[in-house]
């Protein structure tokens, strides 16, 4: 693992189109007195990170709170738009620390048990090539902790033509991932992605049952 006192290189993936959300930026969605982006940095409270936000609108605002927290704001290199795979590949070039948590931006419900438990993952059995929660149902892929060499992979995979692209699964099969199991917590992972999901959020859920 990564010394206890490095600030680990978090990916906030915010770089989607939000159609089923009427098109809005996810990240910069209302929930009670906070948004998205800052509730989910919220969840790494305790645990020191360098936030990397994948955005692609709205960048003055993310660059303004990522700042604020010794991080920057990556953008895809692929204009055509290749989903959580291009924005995961835009930032891996940005790395620095040996681990690196991965997050979207719209499970504003994610609490900190989540890093806590992940990186008791990671201390464990330090030799694979990273960590994904599962909810008790299923793996929650962008809910992970990834070796930085890892995702570094990435760029060369990215460059198989977008027409063949195998997607985001097809790349974490040729990782070797330990599952980290979430099933008493698993309304921390719930999307919210529609209005109505939005309307049903009780930002209290968001505290791990442990």
């Amino acid at each position: 693992m990564s010394s206890p006192h490095q600030h680990l290189d978090t990916i906030v993936l915010a770089g989607g189109r939000g159609e089923r959300m009427g098109g809005q930026d996810k990240g910069w969605v209302s929930l009670g007195n906070t948004t998205f982006i800052e509730a989910t940095l919220a969840a790494f409270t305790g645990t020191p990170i360098r936030p990397l936000i994948s955005a692609n609108r709205n960048l003055d605002r993310y660059r303004e709170i990522a700042g604020g927290l010794g991080g920057l704001v990556v953008q895809d290199l692929d204009t055509s738009f290749r989903g959580p795979l291009g924005g995961l590949a835009a930032a891996s070039v940005h790395l620095q620390s040996d681990w690196v948590f991965i997050v979207p931006c719209d499970t504003p419900q994610l609490g900190p048990c989540f890093a806590k438990r992940m990186l008791a993952a990671a201390e464990a059995e330090p030799g694979v090539d990273g960590f994904m929660a599962s909810d008790g149902e299923r793996i929650q892929a962008l809910h992970s902790l990834l070796r930085k060499s890892a995702l570094q992979q990435l760029p060369n995979f990215m460059a198989i033509p977008r027409e063949r692209q195998p997607g985001m699964m097809a790349w974490v099969k040729q990782l070797t991932i330990r599952e980290v199991n979430f099933s008493d917590s698993a309304q921390m992972f719930e999307n919210v992605n529609t209005p109505e999901a939005l309307a049903s959020v009780r930002f209290a859920d968001r505290q791990c049952r442990e």
